[in-house]
């Protein structure tokens, strides 16, 4: 990443209060978000790194990756915020309903992730815009800063966030439920659902 002028991913806020407040913390606080892997040393979860920028990640309204970030190493993650929903003594979330335009794969699965983020580039009007300040690019062109994004796109790594006492249904995705759903260690309203903006 390149620093030569002052970027303000704050600027493209999400249009959901929870993905906002996620936003805030992976930039802030690098114990906010904790997974499920325990580690021998320290008998307890190894927590997301802290991010350099984010981004929404939606094409439209509601559709789409919540969030693109970027770490502190420059590895981009795509993250999915979940609420979960209410079944029997806790909340659930699966890898969401077939989605049509990436073949009928779940949400979060590896063909999900690469065909949202085509999307993105191809819908989302602001996208070269946000890529610039997400990846300190103000220098490339436009087609150089896609190239770039799409390249890191082949390497991303992904995390889901959901609320602590919550369940993730990995099956038909790719997520490894040990290593890459985090739960939130500052427990909010906002990742219950009493809240939405």
């Amino acid at each position: 990443m390149t620093a030569t002028t002052q970027h303000r991913t704050d600027r493209w806020r999400s249009d959901d209060a929870a993905e906002q407040y996620v936003r805030e913390l992976l930039v802030c606080s690098r114990y906010a978000f904790e997974n499920h892997w325990i580690s021998a040393h320290g008998e307890r979860g190894e927590f997301l790194p802290l991010m350099a920028e984010s981004i929404p990640g939606q094409y439209g309204a509601t559709r789409g990756i919540d969030i693109f970030a970027v770490d502190e190493a420059g590895v981009l993650w795509i993250i999915e915020v979940s609420r979960g929903s209410p079944r029997g003594a806790a909340r659930f979330k699966g890898g969401g309903r077939p989605v049509k335009y990436a073949d009928y794969t779940l949400q979060m699965s590896a063909r999900w992730r690469q065909a949202a983020a085509a999307r993105f580039l191809a819908e989302m009007p602001t996208a070269v815009q946000m890529l610039r300040d997400l990846l300190h690019d103000d220098a490339g062109a436009d087609a150089a800063v896609k190239r770039r994004f799409t390249a890191l796109l082949d390497q991303h790594r992904k995390a889901i966030i959901i609320p602590v006492g919550a369940h993730f249904d990995a099956i038909d995705t790719d997520i490894d439920w040990l290593l890459e759903v985090y739960t939130h260690r500052f427990p909010s309203g906002l990742l219950q659902g009493r809240y939405r903006q």
